[in-house]
């Protein structure tokens, strides 16, 4: 009965917890922000040996005992840039899953790739690290109190040896019915994931050359384009570009 009323807690404050770890993600400054932290946020695995496993370390630095439950999820990029989640857990040892942590604790998480080989690209994982919204410690009414968890998105790769970005452009013409606008898509069709720094995109026609405004640009500049990934942006036809075919040429620093 215990752990199914943890389960229907989990579900009625899935929308808050979400809510709350997009602040906590981005460094918002709440009171229980720092009641556990999650370290490294980033790790690369091998697909087989020695590099196929690693540890993560969960660090409780309030002085309330915790239970914090920890999970992967699969990672892929939409056109528009949202990211996309599935469970992944057939893929992954973890080791505990989850564990109750007391005030100034710490806990040790080990990870392994148990998932299918060969690997050809890199692959994309979230390793979630989130607290059980339970809190632990009776009051004296002896009610069940509650406490909307903190949820850490850890970004975890299994890369195989010689993977390498290639990143490219195309653009298409859309014909409205009084007006040309123009798609560009930028596609990673490299083997690994790479960041899109100082972005800067020149499109070519008749001879002409202009180069995309920063507003227009910064909608994917500073991205992380994952391997096979495509980010698709609809402008209008940008000015002072003669109507054609344009060929964009896109440049970011490496």
């Amino acid at each position: 009965m215990k752990l199914l009323a943890v389960r229907i807690v989990r579900y009625m404050f899935c929308v808050q917890r979400l809510s709350l770890a997009v602040l906590l993600v981005l460094g918002a400054a709440l009171p229980s922000a720092h009641a556990f932290k999650l370290s490294p946020m980033k790790m690369t695995l091998s697909p087989q040996g020695r590099g196929a496993s690693g540890v993560f370390t969960v660090t409780n630095e309030g002085n309330e005992t915790l239970a914090v439950d920890v999970h992967f999820l699969s990672r892929s990029l939409s056109l528009d840039g949202k990211e996309l989640n599935e469970r992944a857990d057939k893929q992954f040892m973890v080791f505990p899953p989850q564990f109750v942590l007391a005030g100034g604790g710490e806990q040790i998480v080990r990870v392994k790739w148990i998932g299918k080989s060969p690997v050809e690209k890199e692959l994309a994982f979230r390793l979630v690290a989130e607290q059980l919204p339970v809190r632990l410690t009776k009051e004296a009414g002896g009610g069940v109190n509650l406490n909307v968890g903190i949820r850490y998105l850890a970004s975890v790769y299994v890369q195989p040896g010689g993977t390498k970005e290639k990143v490219v452009s195309r653009t298409e013409v859309v014909n409205g019915e009084d007006t040309k606008s123009l798609q560009l898509d930028v596609c990673n069709e490299g083997s690994r994931h790479v960041i899109l720094k100082d972005l800067v995109v020149e499109l070519s026609c008749g001879g002409s050359s202009v180069k995309l405004p920063q507003e227009l640009v910064a909608k994917i500049d500073g991205e992380n384009l994952l391997a096979g990934s495509t980010r698709r942006l609809r402008m209008p036809w940008p000015q002072g570009l003669p109507f054609g075919e344009p060929v964009a040429h896109v440049k970011y620093r490496e």
